[in-house]
């Protein structure tokens, strides 16, 4: 990567890299525009905010456990991603908030954030595939747990499965258009 991508990349992983500040933007801008009530915006709100909350506690918690020495040797607190975690995070609760439309973007912004942190040196690809899984499945269960009776938008679902027979982690995508 040139140095200029470089550092662009960078800056904009360390922004974008803690996700409640773009996902709270975003839900906040698309409450105002469509003049949501304020029980619908804090509703969206509160799914991202969950969502972000118990991923950072796991992804703490896993940090603090393991005590990982970050490949630029800076700290032991490579083990998993934090901004990773947080944005994958965001891009599931913006999938499950809004669907498809938002979800695609949101994953891609999150991975480059993921890329972002492995060419920094601050994170081994373990570090962010741990993350992006972490983030994934809290944001994706908190989205569950919001909307189970709201079915009726297409929506972008990970599904992950370990199979214990060759130790190879699967990951299933599903895309559900309700027509």
């Amino acid at each position: 990567m040139s140095q200029s991508l470089s550092k662009a990349a960078d800056n904009f992983g360390e922004t974008f890299g803690w996700g409640y500040f773009a996902g709270a933007g975003l839900i906040t801008f698309e409450s105002l525009i469509s003049r949501n009530s304020s029980t619908e915006y804090f509703t969206k709100l509160e799914l991202l905010l969950e969502s972000i909350a118990v991923t950072q506690i796991i992804t703490q918690t896993l940090k603090l456990s393991t005590q990982r020495m970050r490949p630029n040797f800076s700290d032991d607190h490579s083990f998993p991603s934090g901004h990773t975690s947080s944005t994958f995070a965001m891009a599931a609760s913006l999938n499950g908030i809004y669907g498809w439309q938002a979800g695609i973007p949101a994953y891609v912004l999150a991975s480059i954030v993921g890329l972002q942190r492995i060419n920094s040196n601050a994170h081994y690809l373990s570090d962010v595939l741990s993350g992006a899984l972490i983030g994934t499945l809290v944001g994706q269960g908190f989205s569950s747990i919001h909307h189970q009776n709201k079915n009726d938008a297409p929506m972008l679902n990970t599904f992950f499965f370990f199979d214990s027979r060759s130790s190879a982690l699967q990951a299933n995508i599903v895309f559900r258009l309700n027509l």
